[in-house]
């Protein structure tokens, strides 16, 4: 299962540089501070932030995608299943089921 990273600038890393900010300026009043008094942590802090969110998105944007190519899958099988039986019984046909589908998405 290939995941598709990519980087760029997009809602996700200016979310997590937001939400560096936030952070960082709440940390810095908590300790009585100025926040433009250290300028290089609150850059890398967005930075940092930023990053991981769009490392945390991509990587839940890949497996949100693979659940559900699985399950666009899963019911043309079932739905093709259907239409060729008159009468299906599909109680134990099911785990047979997605065991087929998770060999083919294995390949």
């Amino acid at each position: 299962m290939p995941f598709d990273f990519k980087f760029e600038i997009g809602n996700p890393f200016l979310i997590g540089s937001g939400f560096g900010f936030a952070g960082y300026a709440l940390a810095a009043r908590a300790q009585r501070i100025h926040f433009t008094r250290r300028p290089w942590h609150l850059i890398a802090t967005m930075l940092t932030t930023g990053v991981l969110f769009q490392a945390y998105h991509g990587i839940h944007e890949a497996l949100t995608d693979d659940l559900i190519r699985k399950r666009k899958i899963y019911v043309q099988r079932r739905r093709k299943r259907y239409e060729n039986n008159e009468t299906p019984e599909r109680i134990n046909e099911d785990k047979d089921l997605y065991k087929s589908i998770e060999k083919d998405l294995a390949q």
